[in-house]
């Protein structure tokens, strides 16, 4: 009998192997469920980088800030009125060392999603408003857009003061798009969501903990 069960037990060890293996091999070789063909064209990238010319007045120094100086990154993409709208992070050169700078939100469109026009001036950024406890000094960062099904353009990003990183959202009128006068609207205070993120450890004068970098 104990000779049986074993052999029983090492027959269906052998069946789960084989299926493993089956399941393996299929899950390869379909990629139905897998976005892919993506391929870079050449001569193109990067088609935003940071710009040392690009200036607005900054409203928490009242001063002119190269505001996208050191960095351009972390988009989100949609499509409005036939282009490409891009939302980036971008940050100034105020200070040195990751968390350390101050960051906007800038916009370009693009008709062919390889060649974009910038609007100018960040489209969202700290400033002497209900938002400025959670924003200032370290701003708006990461977008993440989408549409709503009323044509309402609603915007995801992270509120980032030094201390505290908070889920945000702002919100956009399609027709606003083309010329983006002003800032996006924030909508229910400048949130919906507050959270609270690890925070990462570091002594005075380093590289910072900004916990939106990984």
């Amino acid at each position: 009998m104990k000779k049986l069960i074993k052999t029983l037990a090492r027959e269906f060890l052998l069946l789960s192997l084989l299926m493993i293996s089956v399941l393996t091999a299929t899950a390869q070789t379909d990629k139905s469920w897998a976005w892919t063909g993506f391929h870079r064209p050449p001569g193109i990238n990067p088609v935003i980088s940071p710009d040392t010319s690009s200036v607005f007045l900054c409203p928490m120094s009242h001063t002119p800030i190269s505001w996208e100086y050191s960095d351009t990154f972390n988009p989100a993409a949609t499509i409005i009125n036939g282009r490409v709208a891009v939302l980036y992070r971008a940050e100034d050169r105020l200070a040195q060392g990751i968390g350390r700078r101050t960051s906007r939100i800038g916009y370009a469109s693009s008709a062919d999603g390889l060649h974009f026009q910038r609007h100018g001036a960040p489209v969202m950024y700290p400033g002497d408003d209900s938002q400025a406890e959670n924003e200032i000094p370290g701003g708006c960062e990461d977008p993440r857009v989408c549409m709503a099904e009323d044509g309402t353009y609603v915007m995801m990003y992270t509120q980032w003061n030094r201390k505290v990183a908070r889920l945000a959202v702002a919100t956009s009128l399609a027709e606003a798009w083309p010329c983006l006068q002003g800032r996006l609207q924030r909508q229910i205070q400048g949130y919906v969501l507050q959270v609270r993120l690890h925070r990462y450890p570091h002594e005075e004068g380093s590289a910072g903990d900004s916990p939106t970098q990984g």
